[in-house]
């Protein structure tokens, strides 16, 4: 495994002394304290939710705007410079997939098609969105995550790196050949647009056929090689150490996942 200077897990918050054991980093939405997190030695990567229309057109204007200069000014008094910016989650999964057409924060897509317009717009919205939060977050690197980068357009151009979520999981060794197929056509893809890649793995329990299955260890493994095998990789994410609804398990639900995340992480992490 290549060594990379980002490594760590989201849902840090749940359990900050753990996650400090498997990684340096932690993806943490921005109204959490992260007090408790860069306590535990961590840095916290500050998520901003799905972001409204009115934050693409005009985001000093939007409604939402003073509570995300809020949460960043509660981070700077409390001396927490973030790792990076998460801007939203899949947004160009979502844009195809119909959720933005269908929410009410966005009714200039209620009945309109994926036209090319609109995708232009919507990644026009989001540089404008990100500059925004770059200056009041001056030098702080923002990039999203998706799974969708084959078919997006281009990265915004004040966007400092992508991150990819591709998940594969079952029994193993059963799903070692398909895994390895998927991971590297989508990094592949994602290479295209120059940007430095964050990669976020697999950590929960995925339903196949019926069942809840977590990652083997091996599966685990995998990934960590898979992903920071590509030489545009800069990072390596967990999603799931330990979840508190939705009857979902993450790696924390089992002692040998713990394990091979902390081995992997003296391995990779800087």
């Amino acid at each position: 495994m290549r060594r990379v200077p980002y490594y760590g897990v989201y849902h840090a918050e749940l359990d900050p002394a753990l996650a400090a054991t498997m990684g340096n980093v932690c993806v943490t939405a921005r109204w959490l304290d992260p007090g408790p997190l860069v306590a535990a030695g961590l840095q916290p990567v500050f998520q901003v939710e799905q972001p409204t229309e009115a934050l693409l057109r005009d985001p000093e204007s939007a409604a939402t705007w003073p509570s995300i200069v809020s949460s960043v000014e509660r981070w700077q008094e409390a001396g927490v410079r973030p790792a990076a910016i998460w801007l939203g989650d899949e947004l160009w999964a979502n844009l195809y997939g119909g959720w933005f057409h269908n929410h009410p924060d966005w009714p200039s897509l209620r009945g309109v098609g994926l036209t090319e317009g609109v995708r232009d717009e919507f990644t026009a919205g989001l540089d404008r969105y990100a500059r925004a939060l770059k200056r009041i977050c001056p030098g702080v690197p923002l990039g999203s995550v998706d799974n969708w980068w084959g078919v997006a357009r281009p990265v915004p151009d004040a966007w400092d790196f992508a991150a990819l979520d591709v998940y594969h999981s079952g029994p193993w060794p059963v799903g070692r050949d398909v895994a390895e197929a998927v991971l590297s056509r989508r990094y592949g893809e994602a290479r295209r647009f120059g940007r430095p890649l964050v990669g976020v793995g697999q950590a929960f329990a995925a339903d196949v056929e019926g069942w809840q299955w977590l990652p083997s260890p091996e599966m685990l493994e995998l990934q960590a090689d898979l992903i920071t095998a590509h030489p545009a990789v800069v990072g390596l994410i967990w999603y799931g150490l330990k979840f508190t609804q939705g009857g979902k398990r993450g790696i924390a639900d089992d002692p040998a996942l713990i394990a091979v995340a902390q081995r992997i992480y003296h391995s990779v992490g800087d």
